[in-house]
């Protein structure tokens, strides 16, 4: 596995962790926006589509992720 890919995986699963620990997604609703990534297609996209969260959720928990 390539150093951008074993990255690229570690964010979107804490991305998967923050939203869970915030209350704005249930594990199979992050297991399911999962299994629907394709390329790269960034996570907090596939959850607004399927109206599991909102922008100023994703907002929230990017800017925690990012705070780390």
């Amino acid at each position: 596995m390539k150093s951008d890919d074993k990255n690229s995986k570690t964010y979107k699963l804490r991305f998967g962790e923050i939203a869970i620990m915030k209350g704005f997604l249930t594990t199979s609703q992050l297991e399911g926006a999962l299994s629907e990534k394709i390329g790269y297609r960034p996570i907090g996209e596939i959850v607004l589509e399927r109206g599991w969260m909102t922008l100023d959720q994703i907002d929230m928990v990017l800017e925690e992720l990012n705070s780390k």
